[in-house]
């Protein structure tokens, strides 16, 4: 067997596994599959009507039907909000989620607005703001300490089946969380922020801070938010810092990588439609 054989048998299983994970964890189907394929970090696969896919490097996934929404084939789910968020924490758990990290669950919804410009007057004409779709969205903890970029945005259709998901929950090194503790420790005893010419602090919480769900990297770093509140006109939104032990900025957390203009993706081919579990 040649390398490229090996590689090409991986991605088969590797297609048949995202297969069955949708199909039982999600309810997803799979009918029909048109491509798939992978790019980097991320590996899906595409029907007429639904994308599922994954990063490689982490406990995140997508899924994005095309019919969900609201004037769309398959609407919105208008059922009690609990029912929404009861299948959003099933989802969680049965994509690997521990239940002691959910946190933070609620409900948000969209709203859409439509606007006509009048060649006449030469000004916009507003209509009224329309409700947007709906979705449950969860945050993550980790001893009852925010992890402030991973979470759960699921949307489901009228029928109860799952329209949009993304889940970002990536695992988080020990030596990370270690250091989480430390920092809260530090802020319980009154750990002393630094200033900010113009504001004074009006939260301090310890955290983890990690990039976000599309990326190519995936940094983590344990800090302290610091929010303050403006004491003098001209600061605008108020400013958030993360720090470390020290008070030091910490870095903004790394998305990509590469150069993504020199990047080639790999070539997305028909997927042989997957067999039952």
């Amino acid at each position: 067997m040649t390398p490229a054989d090996a590689h090409d048998d991986s991605d088969e299983a590797d297609i048949a596994e995202l297969c069955q994970l949708g199909e039982s964890a999600l309810g997803l189907n799979f009918e029909a599959v048109e491509r798939t394929g992978g790019i980097q970090n991320m590996f899906g696969i595409r029907t007429r009507n639904l994308l599922f896919s994954r990063r490689l490097d982490s406990l995140t996934y997508f899924v994005q039907d095309d019919r969900f929404g609201v004037g769309r084939e398959l609407g919105v789910f208008e059922g009690p909000e609990e029912e929404l968020l009861r299948t959003c924490r099933t989802v969680l758990t049965s994509l690997g989620v521990p239940e002691a990290e959910i946190a933070r669950q609620g409900i948000v919804r969209e709203q859409t607005q439509v606007a006509r410009y009048d060649a006449e007057s030469g000004r916009p004409e507003v209509e009224e703001p329309q409700p947007g779709n709906r979705f449950a969205r969860v945050g993550r903890c980790v001893d009852g300490h925010p992890v402030w970029q991973s979470g759960c945005l699921l949307g489901l259709t009228a029928d109860g089946r799952i329209g949009h998901l993304q889940l970002h929950w990536p695992q988080l090194p020990g030596p990370a969380v270690e250091e989480l503790r430390a920092l809260a420790r530090r802020v319980d005893r009154g750990w002393r922020p630094p200033e900010l010419e113009g504001a004074e602090p009006e939260s301090v919480e310890a955290g983890i801070t990690h990039s976000t769900a599309v990326g190519f990297l995936l940094d983590v770093y344990p800090a302290i938010r610091i929010v303050y509140a403006p004491t003098t006109e001209g600061l605008g939104r108020k400013p958030v810092r993360h720090v470390n032990r020290y008070g030091e900025d910490l870095p903004a957390p790394r998305t990509h990588g590469w150069d993504l203009e020199k990047t080639v993706p790999s070539t997305a081919r028909p997927a042989p439609t997957p067999q039952e579990p």
